[in-house]
């Protein structure tokens, strides 16, 4: 899976070992690693540049394994519905920085790993047209909220609005992988999550890895002018709404 993703770009460094191994470990430092449910999320919003592409392998996933579906949900409209509904609290995400951190000094997955990523940003970026060109969401790495007296009480609101929005939201999407199968998504824009599973026995493993983004959209751009089918390239949730 490396090499095709690599006619792309090469896999992006990121905290830890470049292409990793989602598999169940004991004492594990980080949820991923272990059997239980994660929530909606992106990855590593602890960076200035979190990465852009994810890719997920399956290279076992056994029939005896009960749960670890994947589940996917699209922010975008999910905003927008929130922007339409309760400017408001639109308002607050689009101004009130949330803080993420990551810091860890164990072992994981057999690599000595010692990070302090520490990073703040609002949940939501809008550009000079007020045009939706951003979206950050990590719960699990929320670091103690570092703002005004009188935001937080609002943020909380509309954290909390926004999170209930993205478990309803209608176009959410749940996916067991299958080994041979990859699951591709824009890290920047799309919220992923895993049901909790018992392995019976059995196992799953993943594969993963990131590319950046900017390559996937110079790519994307350079073929389909190639191709005489030039297309809009916004919406790829780079902080970027340019054509």
């Amino acid at each position: 899976m490396v090499k095709v993703c690599e006619k792309i770009a090469d896999p992006q460094p990121h905290a830890y070992r470049t292409v990793f191994d989602v598999v169940t470990v004991e004492n594990a430092c980080d949820a991923a690693y272990s059997d239980a449910e994660l929530i909606f999320h992106m990855d590593q919003n602890y960076f200035e540049s979190p990465p852009g592409i994810q890719v997920l392998f399956c290279l076992k996933f056994d029939y005896c394994v009960e749960g670890g579906e994947s589940v996917l949900v699209d922010t975008y409209p999910v905003v927008e519905e929130l922007r339409r509904k309760h400017p408001k609290q639109f308002e607050v995400l689009t101004r009130v920085p949330y803080f993420t951190h990551r810091s860890y000094g164990e072992t994981l997955n057999d690599q000595n790993v010692a990070n302090g990523f520490k990073y703040a940003r609002p949940h939501i970026n809008i550009d000079s047209h007020n045009l939706i060109c951003g979206v950050s969401w990590s719960p699990q790495f929320h670091y103690p909220l570092l703002v005004a007296e009188n935001d937080v009480e609002e943020y909380y609101e509309a954290f909390i609005l926004l999170s209930t929005m993205f478990e309803e939201a209608p176009t959410k999407i749940e996916h067991r992988l299958i080994p041979g199968e990859a699951l591709i998504i824009n890290n920047r824009r799309v919220l992923h999550s895993r049901k909790g599973f018992k392995l019976n026995g059995g196992q799953r493993h993943l594969e993963g890895f990131y590319l950046n983004i900017d390559f996937f959209r110079s790519k994307l751009a350079v073929l389909s002018k190639q191709l005489h089918k030039e297309e809009s390239l916004k919406l790829m949730f780079n902080c970027s709404s340019v054509a």
